[in-house]
């Protein structure tokens, strides 16, 4: 039985986002992730990415290797990366949701805060990113979501 990892990176934009370039980052991410058994979300607010990838360590981290040498953001930083007992995105090979209205969607600013420390093994500060991952996901207006 494959053992199920959680990666969770930031970053920030380097170039404009709009609703076309999200659309198309999902659309490639669903094709590839699919296929890799990954499931995730990325959360796009105020210039800054927060992404979570769940599947197996070698899919995830080649994933992961991938995007980073995406030129369309930068300080990418890995912030967790682990084993889980769960995934928390059964449904979606990629959800994205967007919050840019000009201010920082209060439970992405708690997700961004709960993983400014730098070590990326921290289990109760992951605790604290997935409880604030799961309030997002349940907050969130289904109308900012993009569904595959």
């Amino acid at each position: 039985m494959m053992q199920l990892f959680h990666l969770i990176f930031t970053s920030k934009s380097a170039v404009e986002v709009t609703d076309e370039l999200l659309r198309d980052l999902q659309d490639k991410a669903v094709h590839r992730n699919q296929s890799r058994g990954i499931t995730g979300v990325l959360l796009y607010s105020n210039h800054r990415f927060l992404q979570l990838l769940e599947g197996d360590a070698e899919d995830i981290a080649g994933t992961f290797a991938r995007i980073s040498l995406d030129v369309r953001h930068t300080d990418v930083n890995c912030v967790f990366f682990g084993l889980t007992d769960k995934r928390m995105f059964l449904e979606s090979s990629m959800g994205v949701a967007t919050i840019d209205n000009g201010e920082i969607h209060p439970t992405v600013e708690e997700l961004f805060q709960n993983l400014s420390a730098s070590d990326h093994h921290d289990k109760d500060r992951y605790q604290r990113t997935a409880q604030s991952f799961l309030a997002f996901k349940e907050q969130v207006n289904p109308e900012t979501v993009f569904s595959p």
